[in-house]
């Protein structure tokens, strides 16, 4: 008599649970007016190669093709190229960039950085697209060509404003509208692979192609990497961008996929595990490193402090919790102190000589 193994090994395989997936920050999307009626019902469609490109766009203009041309002949870019549909209204008018930005949003809010190519943007229209993009999380990744006092003073302004998800760069070199060098830097930018080590870079000292740089002594490349108002580099703007959607989404599957994290400090350590696992894949990639603490004072972490491992998780224990927030079961703040690895850009060297 044959017996069902299962009758003295039973095995059960439970599929994975669902989970949030991390934002793709490799996401340079073209809008252009000549997709409209390249995409039937499509919003927006992702290409591998400039081949397939022309596919769909076989007559495209001088300003797009040049510019996915751009995008492909980087040697550093994301592996694939987005265009999306920059809609025009019934008597054939252009909608504004923030509401092309808009339109896109409504279908997929998953892409990142948004490029226009082909149109010349007035003041008031980039005043509007620079505040939808801040306000929405994003980049765009503008081309600018005229750099007259008068327009160096509307971009002081928009400056002031703090749109430092802006990424500017000036090109004498072309009428617009024309081809946008600016996605040769947003393609650099966003090439990086958070999950490889050392692999943050900046834009200064780069040679990208298709854009006219500045002169350093013989040799040119871009300078100098900030984004718009000089007070954030490109690459910590992408990283922390990069470093707020991944502890947010590894926290968020931790309680996906454990059956239950006691309101406990031994529950609020297991949370900080999960934190940490991506503190230190920043560590990793080149975001975070060591450095003194400048910050105010948190747990046991003071100003002047040393981050060795260029990072500091605190929570409070949760005995100090009130009893209402204990019915509502929310976890005691957790504070993350990171030190920004950032980059040298300059150095000052001195010799001394003797006989």
């Amino acid at each position: 008599m044959s017996r069902d193994i299962d009758d003295v090994i039973s095995v059960t395989v439970n599929a994975p649970a669902d989970v949030v997936s991390a934002a793709d920050f490799g996401t340079v999307t073209l809008f252009t007016t000549e997709a409209a009626g390249a995409f039937d019902d499509d919003v927006f469609r992702k290409y591998g190669s400039l081949k397939a490109f022309q596919g769909d766009f076989p007559a495209a203009g001088s300003a797009l093709l040049s510019t996915a041309e751009l995008f492909f002949e980087q040697p550093s870019r994301p592996q694939y190229l987005y265009v999306a549909v920059w809609p025009v209204d019934s008597a054939n008018e252009r909608l504004s960039l923030s509401e092309a930005y808009e339109n896109l949003n409504a279908s997929w809010s998953g892409w990142y950085c948004g490029a226009p190519v082909g149109v010349a943007l007035d003041d008031e229209e980039l005043e509007e697209a620079c505040a939808w993009i801040q306000a929405a999380g994003k980049i765009q990744a503008i081309t600018v060509t005229d750099i007259s006092s008068k327009a160096l003073a509307k971009i002081k302004t928009l400056a002031e404003k703090q749109y430092y998800r802006t990424l500017l760069l000036a090109d004498r070199t072309v009428s617009m509208p024309g081809p946008s060098g600016a996605v040769s830097a947003a393609a650099l930018l966003c090439s990086i692979n958070f999950s490889a080590s050392d692999s943050l870079l900046t834009l200064k000292f780069k040679t990208l192609t298709g854009v006219t740089y500045t002169n350093f002594g013989t040799k040119a490349m871009l300078a100098e990497g900030w984004m718009l108002g000089q007070v954030y580099w490109a690459d910590e703007v992408i990283g922390l961008d990069w470093l707020k959607n991944k502890i947010q989404t590894n926290t968020f599957n931790a309680f996906a996929q454990l059956k239950k994290i006691a309101l406990s400090d031994a529950g609020v350590t297991t949370i900080k595990g999960y934190i940490d696992a991506v503190m230190r894949m920043a560590v990793k990639n080149g975001l975070v490193g060591p450095g003194t603490w400048a910050g105010s004072p948190v747990g046991q972490l003071a100003t002047g402090d040393y981050l060795e491992n260029g990072y500091y998780i605190y929570a409070d224990s949760v005995s100090t919790l009130s009893a209402d927030d204990l019915k509502n079961r929310k976890c005691p703040p957790i504070t993350v102190c990171a030190h920004l690895a950032g980059a040298i850009h300059s150095v000052q060297i001195t010799v001394n000589t003797e006989r």
